[in-house]
């Protein structure tokens, strides 16, 4: 049996939990990771993994919207705010939804290998 593990690639987050997955209009996943408050995208046609902050540092990100312009919306659960995340430019506009922050680019990127369990 093999086993892909996203997670494997973000940095210092013990205990990863995966709260939502969702697929955009390109089949790329887009992942909300509830411990640290991450937010996670698996590239349909690299199966590149890349992790992006969220504006608010431990955040735990939760529930996740797509638009038709694969424009991602996720919950912040510990703040009660929601973050908009354009996946074309790659940041988070300041929205009307009190997300203040920018995003600059991803803090971790990479391919994980299938492989045998662990």
């Amino acid at each position: 049996m093999e086993r892909f593990r996203p997670t494997d690639l973000l940095p210092d987050v013990k205990n990863v939990g995966i709260y939502e997955v969702k697929a955009d209009s390109r089949n790329n996943l887009w992942m909300a990771e509830y411990t640290e408050g991450h937010l996670g995208k698996i590239d349909a046609k690299t199966k590149e993994v890349t992790w992006y902050d969220m504006p608010t540092a431990h955040a735990r990100a939760r529930r996740l919207e797509i638009d038709d312009q694969d424009r991602v919306l996720v919950a912040e659960y510990r703040t009660s705010k929601a973050a908009l995340f354009d996946s074309k430019t790659k940041h988070s506009p300041n929205t009307p939804c009190r997300n203040t922050h920018s995003r600059t680019g991803p803090i971790s990127t990479g391919t994980v290998k299938s492989g045998p369990p662990r």
